[in-house]
């Protein structure tokens, strides 16, 4: 049996893949006898009600880094290919597909803009054997539940 919950996109942090307003659907049972897979796109409600979706880029035991933007994962340096130069909402950007170690690719939108958000580099994170490790930069998006 599945769980569908709606949710409508809030912010434009995931622009031009998911426009604030989309309408996205999850089934809310999917990890009750799977395991996530790095790379998947979760929704959950923290603590304090608000709902938000995350890529997942560690599983437990995981070694994750970021060098020069790139994301590394036990060691193993993601790969990206560049798609188009865009343009979202008078900002330039690279569109890339970044493909993890494990072969799932999926869509990045890097700023062209010169700024540092203190992001650009992470030392190694370990992912603690309870918990699971998700890429906040860009992916991270508020919803709100269609109720």
């Amino acid at each position: 049996m599945i769980g569908i919950q709606s949710y409508i996109a809030q912010t434009t942090a995931n622009n031009p893949t998911i426009l604030e307003g989309d309408w996205i659907i999850t089934d809310t049972k999917a990890y009750e006898k799977n395991t996530p897979k790095t790379g998947d796109l979760v929704t959950f409600t923290k603590e304090d009600g608000q709902l938000f979706m995350y890529r997942i880029v560690g599983l437990p035991k995981d070694t994750i880094s970021l060098k020069d933007n790139i994301v590394s994962i036990n060691n193993k340096l993601s790969k990206s290919k560049f798609i188009a130069d865009r343009n979202i909402e008078g900002i330039n950007f690279s569109e890339l597909e970044e493909t993890f170690p494990n072969g799932h690719s999926h869509r990045i939108y890097k700023s062209k803009e010169e700024f540092d958000d203190g992001m650009m580099n992470m030392n190694d994170f370990v992912v603690p054997t309870d918990s699971i490790f998700y890429w906040a930069i860009a992916e991270i998006m508020r919803l709100t539940a269609d109720i």
